[in-house]
């Protein structure tokens, strides 16, 4: 009857055990949304050109030098030459979008998120066409674009760097 009970109790700790991260996990938000509220909390006005600027440093709780943005069907070997260094990765799917956080030669923090359902859309801060998109720390300050999408009654936010040659612009 112990032996019984005490095969119980390791089976439910196991069971806890593989349950509870599940559970917790799934409840994380992806970076784009935890952009999209502290946008939300912070700028009233959308009707000026440069009428909301945030700063990705007052959302990341991490310490992070590079952030990365990666279209759909990017391969790993192609994120492996924008870093500079390998790590544990998949490609990104079609239709996705994929942000790395870089610490010297550490991944620190990564999302993705399914891009036609997103909130946010990083800009280029050089004129010409790029396959990825790099920000530092010197570049986390971003003007904020409210824009409709197109068949929905959603917005999302176009995020243009401060510091860059592009100027924000409603399409």
């Amino acid at each position: 009857m112990k032996n019984n009970s005490l095969y119980l109790n390791k089976i439910w700790g196991m069971f806890l055990i593989i349950v509870i991260p599940l559970f917790f996990g799934s409840c994380t938000k992806s970076f784009d949304k935890k952009i999209a509220e502290h946008i939300e909390s912070k700028c009233q006005r959308f009707d000026e050109t440069n009428g909301c600027l945030i700063d990705l440093q007052d959302i990341t709780v991490f310490e992070w030098d590079s952030m990365y943005v990666f279209a759909g069907l990017t391969t790993c070997e192609d994120i492996y030459n924008a870093l500079g260094f390998t790590f544990k990765c998949k490609h990104v799917p079609d239709n996705y979008i994929r942000i790395l956080f870089v610490k010297g030669k550490q991944v620190v923090y990564q999302s993705q998120y399914y891009a036609l359902s997103g909130k946010v859309q990083f800009r280029s801060y050089r004129k010409e066409d790029v396959a990825f998109l790099h920000y530092t720390k010197g570049l986390s300050r971003f003007y904020v674009l409210k824009k409709n999408k197109t068949l929905e009654k959603e917005v999302f936010y176009d995020l243009y760097p401060e510091s860059g040659e592009r100027e924000p612009r409603y399409r």
